[in-house]
């Protein structure tokens, strides 16, 4: 094979693996708009956690066909984890006044669940037929994270942060490494 030939067919898998990366950028899209509350480093994970798992996926040998069965399966378990991931962040966050900055969320216990209130947030939802957390927030003026224990058990908000974190890592995880197995399987393909 002449030099050229292998420009060639380097620059047709690389065009190819460029391709694939740039169409995750919608799929980026629905992570940035619904980071947790208590997951600040995303931007960390969307940058150098990226470029890890891509990396990995690169390095790790596997034939064609194992890539994209494999990247089929992980941007699957993407999408079902981001299902199960977007009700729990509506049911477990709750969204600022109007007025408010919109582009930041209250992380909250578990919702309306008697488990996760306090005794005291229990009798006013009682006492005023409060149903839903925005206004037993308001109830309480605990629209501040300091006061939020006012309304909810510190270790029920703790663990709904908590469990949207690894429900929404796991979910971006999983579509990272699909698209990087899929790019890598089109760069296979695109240079042969």
């Amino acid at each position: 094979m002449t030099l050229w030939q292998r420009l060639i067919r380097s620059s047709k898998a690389l065009s190819l693996t460029v391709g694939a990366v740039v169409s995750q950028l919608p799929g980026i899209t629905y992570f940035y708009a619904l980071i947790p509350p208590y997951f600040g480093a995303f931007h960390l994970l969307a940058t150098g956690g990226t470029l890890a798992i891509f990396l990995y996926a690169y390095l790790r040998a596997s034939g064609t066909r194992t890539l994209v069965r494999g990247g089929i399966t992980w941007v699957g378990l993407s999408i079902v984890l981001a299902i199960i991931f977007t009700p729990l962040l509506s049911a477990w966050t709750v969204p600022p006044p109007d007025g408010w900055p919109q582009n930041c969320k209250f992380q909250i216990g578990f919702g309306m669940s008697k488990f996760s209130l306090t005794d005291p947030a229990i009798q006013k939802a009682k006492e005023f037929k409060i149903d839903n957390p925005s206004d037993l927030m308001l109830a309480f003026g605990a629209f501040d994270d300091a006061k939020l224990s006012r309304v909810w058990k510190q270790w029920t908000i703790v663990v709904a942060g908590m469990t949207l974190v690894v429900v929404f890592v796991a979910s971006y995880v999983c579509w990272v490494l699909g698209i990087a197995y899929l790019a890598k399987s089109l760069g296979r393909e695109g240079g042969s």
